[in-house]
């Protein structure tokens, strides 16, 4: 990318120019239609985590062989999924003429690098398997999601974070070790989680942590609590991995707390049973084990709940609609997650406001280095 090519992207001011300009980007850099490319050539999925098998199953779904993997972490080469070989990149060398690469990764800034430097034919994957030229197809080809969401956001500022993180997300390139990612450096604020601009707390706050790790944000609830002389609030807490489920009974212990009710189990839109790998940042210390998932809903029940938060890699959507009830009844605040999946970022705010019409919405980014991090504040005026 040159300099002049960088200047267009800093200047970029609203959805409607990005479109624009990624719209340009994907005319010049097309080789041919995707159905095209997909069918004459032998698919390598350059990525063997998450992305990857599920670009895999959807593949697979409509009839498209992939011939295998290829990843730079070395401890999986001659692993298999789903029947599929993991191998190192240099084999996609072998057949560099008749080889598609989809990039099946969140972060792939050094996996282009490599692939540009076999002269690589390659394209992008989404979580769900979406392929396109550009990198998270999805954004691009939700535009006018991004768009009613945008127009959801109570003040500038949203806007303009919203923006730059999908610039940021597409654009990954323009991501340095000492400054981070110069689209998200202008853009980070804090607090996470516990907002004072917008956010109105009162006595008797009942709060959901759901993600809780090792306690860290339920102490955080307690002290801004504390620190607005607040009195008789109340958690409820939800954490799969049972080694952080351990240090969260150990913080309990150690600050003291009171009125904490934890639970070692997932979230989700139904009740049941999963493994512990099908749940991205679950440790297993080489133990396997099942993860009890459960409905909010089932869970709090008739609670008068007044916060959720929700960071857990991905299961967000499913866990609000398994609070749809407990959201509708008591419209809580909500501080909710939408960076693990691109999609994330118009599914989420659009699912809440059809259940909660009334929600007024803004956005703020608390990574300085990362895409990540990226947080949906939802609330209603109290009367």
């Amino acid at each position: 990318m040159n300099i002049f090519e960088l200047k267009k992207i800093f200047k970029i001011n609203n959805l409607k120019e990005l479109y624009t300009y990624l719209y340009e980007i994907k005319e010049c850099k097309k080789l041919g239609s995707l159905d095209e490319l997909i069918k004459t050539k032998q698919i390598v999925l350059f990525g063997a985590g998450r992305i990857g098998k599920q670009v895999l199953n959807t593949l697979k779904k409509y009839g498209f062989k992939v011939a295998y993997f290829c990843d730079n972490n070395k401890d999986i080469w001659g692993d298999c999924i789903d029947g599929v070989y993991i191998l190192p990149p240099n084999y996609i060398k072998n057949n560099i003429k008749d080889t598609l690469v989809i990039v099946s990764m969140m972060t792939y800034v050094e996996v282009i690098k490599q692939l540009e430097s076999m002269n690589a034919q390659y394209i992008f994957s989404d979580i769900d398997g979406t392929l396109g030229f550009l990198p998270c197809p999805n954004l691009y080809n939700n535009i006018e999601k991004l768009k009613q969401v945008n127009d959801l956001f109570i003040d500038d500022f949203s806007k303009k974070v919203y923006l730059n993180v999908i610039k940021a997300r597409i654009f990954q390139q323009l991501s340095f070790g000492l400054s981070g990612n110069l689209l998200i450096h202008p853009i980070v604020t804090g607090p996470q989680y516990f907002d004072t601009e917008f956010f109105i707390y009162t006595d008797n706050e009942i709060f959901i942590d759901c993600g809780a790790y090792d306690g860290d944000s339920t102490v955080e609830f307690f002290l801004t609590m504390h620190q607005l002389n607040l009195k008789n609030s109340k958690v409820y807490a939800f954490e799969p991995d049972r080694e952080n489920y351990d240090n969260f009974l150990k913080t309990i212990e150690n600050y003291n707390l009171n009125n904490v009710k934890i639970f070692n189990y997932g979230v989700g839109n139904d009740n049941y049973n999963i493994s512990m790998e099908q749940i991205q940042n679950c440790r297993n210390n080489n133990e396997e084990y099942e993860i009890k998932i459960c409905k909010i809903d089932d869970i709090v029940k008739n609670e008068p709940i007044t916060f959720i938060k929700m960071d857990i890699e991905g299961f967000e959507l499913d866990a609000l609609k398994g609070a749809e009830n407990t959201i509708k009844n008591n419209k809580p605040k909500l501080a909710i997650s939408i960076y693990h999946n691109s999609q994330d970022l118009y599914e989420i705010p659009l699912y809440l406001k059809s259940i909660v019409p009334e929600y007024k919405f803004f956005v703020r980014h608390h990574s300085n280095s990362t895409i990540f991090e990226t947080i949906c504040y939802a609330y209603v005026d109290k009367e």
